[in-house]
């Protein structure tokens, strides 16, 4: 049912049933107007869901099934291929596309000002087409990138180069 609700560009979200042990669709929410890219929970909030498209980065609350900020991307801004939270801050927002760069939205407050988007430079032009992202519960200036052809990418602000592992 899930991929039936992402075709259509809903977010659906789950409650698990009590009685019977399974999922049960909780609500659906509808916000973006092309494909959910990217998407990722909270870790510090169990209410809290980040989802990204080719138009806008847009963070839901689903225990009160509203949008509670979103930021537009511009036509020069990759399309996000992942999204994870946690960078540069607990409460920041980093994205990346298939070849990056990686992109930080540093804040969730919801007044225009704090809707700027920053670019890490040094995390671009990869040889293969990033697919998954995670950024390190603890250490924020940390994150690590899956490749398509099997490498994984770890940067650290500060080094001047990323550890790869093939």
């Amino acid at each position: 049912m899930c991929s039936l609700c992402f075709s259509k560009l809903y977010l659906p979200s789950l409650q698990l049933d009590a009685v019977s042990c399974e999922f049960r669709l909780h609500s659906i929410q509808s916000e973006h107007k092309k494909t959910i890219t990217a998407i990722a929970w909270c870790p510090h909030d169990v209410d809290l869901i980040v989802s990204a498209s080719a138009e806008a980065i847009i963070i839901w609350s689903v225990a009160e099934q509203q949008v509670l900020s979103n930021v537009n991307l511009s036509d020069g801004i990759a399309i996000p291929c992942s999204v994870a939270w946690g960078m540069p801050n607990p409460s920041g927002i980093a994205f990346i596309g298939k070849r990056g760069p990686l992109m930080m939205w540093f804040s969730t407050d919801d007044s225009e000002e704090h809707r700027s988007i920053a670019t890490h430079s040094e995390i671009r032009g990869f040889s293969s087409d990033v697919c998954q992202m995670r950024c390190h519960a603890q250490r924020h200036d940390k994150v690590a990138l899956g490749h398509v052809d099997g490498s994984i990418s770890i940067f650290s602000a500060g080094m001047d180069l990323p550890c790869v592992w093939i």
